[in-house]
């Protein structure tokens, strides 16, 4: 009778330890749930935790070689234009998208980054492609506005895109409004206009088709603005950088085919000489330069904060037309150059110091 009564309680405290074990588990399973959620949370909340640690020298150092890729695009196409006048700005866009697709193609196979864009989220997906159209619409109604205005109006117009950007951040990204950078921004923009008031106006229409023009350069300077967002977000999504520029080559590429076959006359690739293969390819160079550099810079520094530094790109531009052109300076361009570094140095020189 003793035995089966130890027998008895053996087996209850057996029940016991396991009921007991069963909580224990069952109360680990609930921590580490909860630990799941605000790690989800956390995330949600702050994406930018996907980004490296934020370096205000290295992203303006990389935005300042983004710069000169753009300027090199720039001025190798000035040349194409003027060594040969049957070149038109889609006989660029093609070299572009020719010489870019194998370099980016065989650069990410090198890296080993993820090109296939179905094994990425929808809305990496959706932003890659947004972005990439985006470039398309601000290269074709760049210049188709820049055909109906002067060309001092059109670059004051797209000078516009850094004040965009700090808007679509603020909304997009929830980037906060910095105010003295803003006020810098419109004092750079200052000094844009006073290089442009030397600038000859002969292709100016002030009929009809003159609003059109600055619309359209409007409309181009807004969209640039938020395509730095786009790259900031595909940066926060963790999107390689390489990415990026290879999907908007073959953009470019599709682009080009249908304005090929649909518009002819556009494109006069059977007839390019050597000269003008050389030019068309440095052409090209510039943006394989710019695309990565940009897409790096805006991985350490945020967008509001970089756009501003699109203005060196007009004094890069006007340095190119001294030494190559043989552009003589007045005292309106070295006033303008010298409000632009002002406000562009200021600011930047600020951020890196408070991070130091």
């Amino acid at each position: 009778m003793n035995s089966l009564k130890e027998f008895d309680g053996i087996e209850e405290s057996k029940e016991s330890s396991l009921i007991q074990q069963r909580k224990e588990n069952s109360d680990q399973e609930v921590s580490q749930l909860s630990k799941s959620i605000s790690i989800v949370k956390s995330i949600s909340l702050n994406p930018h935790k996907n980004l490296p640690e934020q370096n205000a020298l290295i992203g303006y150092s990389l935005m300042v070689v983004a710069l000169f890729g753009l300027t090199m695009r720039h001025l190798f196409a000035k040349m194409a234009f003027f060594y040969n006048e049957n070149i038109t700005p889609f006989d660029l866009l093609l070299a572009i998208g020719v010489v870019n697709v194998p370099i980016f193609l065989i650069l990410n196979i090198i890296v080993g980054t993820e090109i296939n864009l179905c094994k990425y989220e929808c809305k990496v997906r959706l932003t890659v492609f947004i972005s990439c159209l985006a470039s398309i619409c601000v290269m074709t109604l760049m210049m188709s506005g820049m055909a109906m205005i002067s060309i001092a109006k059109t670059t004051l117009i797209f000078d516009l895109n850094p004040l965009f950007c700090i808007i679509m951040a603020f909304i997009i990204l929830r980037e906060r409004i910095d105010y003295p950078s803003v006020g810098f921004t419109f004092g750079a923009i200052t000094g844009i206009y006073l290089l442009a008031l030397n600038k000859s106006s002969a292709t100016d229409d002030e009929e009809s088709s003159a609003f059109l023009g600055i619309f359209l350069v409007f409309l181009s300077s807004s969209i640039q603005g938020t395509i730095m967002v786009l790259l900031r977000m595909l940066a926060i999504y963790n999107v390689h950088f390489l990415v990026r520029p290879l999907y908007s080559s073959v953009g470019i590429c599709i682009f080009c085919g249908l304005v090929y076959f649909l518009i002819p006359g556009k494109i006069h690739f059977p007839d390019y000489s050597a000269l003008d293969l050389l030019l068309l390819f440095m052409n090209a160079l510039g943006y394989t330069i710019c695309l990565p550099a940009l897409a790096m810079a805006l991985m350490y520094q945020k967008s509001s904060h970089l756009a501003p530094v699109n203005y060196l790109e007009n004094v890069f531009a006007l340095l190119a037309d001294f030494f190559i052109f043989k552009y003589t300076f007045v005292w309106t361009d070295y006033l303008g150059m010298g409000i632009i570094f002002v406000c562009l140095l200021i600011p930047a020189i600020l951020k890196i110091k408070n991070e130091s």
